[in-house]
């Protein structure tokens, strides 16, 4: 699943920085996830969007990407599930780091930066579809 995925993010053309870090902030999310009891269709639906995202943002600019997959999970949990966390649970899992103001703000930049186009398939719906 890792070979596939990678494939896929190659043809996203990601930020470098955000290369370099993708295993580990995929991690993070994954264990924030996990507290938040939250299923695998939204983590995975996370990570596309830190994907997207990385692909939007000009190379010659670093960014946040722990924040950044914060704010992917914010946003994933708030479409896929019916129960989400607030910033300030978010900001309590990511030891107090940014503020509830921050974790907010960027929610918009974010959502700016990918067009509000939430509405993406990871490789994890359509293995789900193929196997059920």
């Amino acid at each position: 699943m890792r070979q596939v995925s990678n494939k896929i993010l190659s043809t996203m053309n990601p930020h470098p920085c955000y290369l370099e870090k993708r295993v580990k902030r995929i991690d993070n999310l994954s264990f924030i996830a996990d507290t938040l009891q939250t299923d695998n269709q939204t983590i995975h639906h996370a990570v596309h969007l830190m994907d997207i995202y990385s692909s939007q943002m000009p190379k010659s600019q670093e960014y946040d990407t722990l924040l950044i997959s914060l704010i992917a999970l914010f946003i994933s949990t708030k479409y896929l599930q019916i129960k989400y966390p607030g910033a300030d649970t978010l900001n309590d899992l990511a030891k107090r780091k940014y503020s509830a103001d921050i974790i907010i703000n960027m929610e918009g930049v974010f959502l700016d930066t990918i067009d509000w186009n939430l509405m993406v398939f990871p490789i994890y719906d359509y293995v789900r579809l193929f196997v059920s």
